[in-house]
């Protein structure tokens, strides 16, 4: 595991409540820009079994900070 990225980190939030398909762009958008930890095992087998479908679903975990 390698060092935290704290500005990823808090600019990439993950959503409250978050469907599957969130928690899975996340989770691929996460290992690759900071790395600290793994994704969970689930997670993991869904990245491997979903290579790069779901990708465009990345923009989607960015929280809305216009409020």
């Amino acid at each position: 595991m390698s060092k935290t990225n704290k500005d990823w980190h808090a600019q990439h939030r993950m959503p409250e409540h978050a469907t599957a398909e969130q928690r899975l762009a996340w989770h691929r958008a996460h290992a690759a820009a900071c790395g600290c930890r793994p994704p969970p095992p689930d997670i993991q087998r869904q990245i491997e079994a979903r290579p790069s479908e779901h990708a465009d679903v990345a923009a989607q975990t960015k929280p809305d900070r216009s409020s």
